[in-house]
């Protein structure tokens, strides 16, 4: 693994940890992204097949990612019962990306009656979106990229490893 640390000298070698710095990115961003967006992926594309109760808004909200933004995400806590149980969500997705004014008509008044999905055979596990949006799109469109660079680097510094275990480095003088 020296090889992959080595310094480089010349302006015409490949910088240090070039290939394995790409592959170390795209894993960790791979994992840490798959860990934040795979749950709410897989409830909003489960959704639409599951039952229905209606649930009371306990809290809402529409804020920017960031100051700069001109897009809002819209969330809510909610209560629902099914089967005599109570659950309760929080900070939910109602919306997200939407304009100031999409935001403001899509926010629910505390009280509100809405829409929950909920698995069947997991009553915690439940969604208040059922409908695959752009932002969706977006957030997969990404995580396939990432753990591609993953899968197409990975044999490429196998080969470079073997090949170092035998004597021969590449972008050496």
């Amino acid at each position: 693994m020296i090889f992959f640390l080595r310094p480089t000298t010349d302006s015409n070698e490949s910088p240090p940890l070039g290939l394995f710095g790409v592959f170390a990115l795209a894993l960790a961003i791979g994992v840490i992204l798959s860990f934040l967006w795979v749950g709410n992926l897989r409830r909003v594309a489960a959704a639409p097949g599951w039952p229905t109760v209606d649930g009371r808004v306990t809290a809402s909200s529409s804020m920017t990612r960031d100051k700069y933004s001109r897009e809002y995400d819209v969330i809510a806590d909610v209560e629902y019962t099914v089967n005599s149980q109570k659950h309760e969500l929080f900070a939910m997705e109602i919306a997200t990306g939407v304009s100031p004014a999409e935001a403001a008509s899509k926010l629910p008044a505390r009280g509100a009656t809405i829409k929950v999905w909920y698995d069947p055979a997991d009553p915690e596990r439940s969604t208040l979106v059922a409908v695959w949006s752009d932002a969706h799109s977006w957030q997969l469109w990404i995580l396939i990229g990432s753990w591609g660079v993953v899968v197409v680097t990975f044999p490429i510094l196998c080969w470079r490893l073997r090949k170092a275990s035998q004597g021969i480095l590449y972008g050496a003088d």
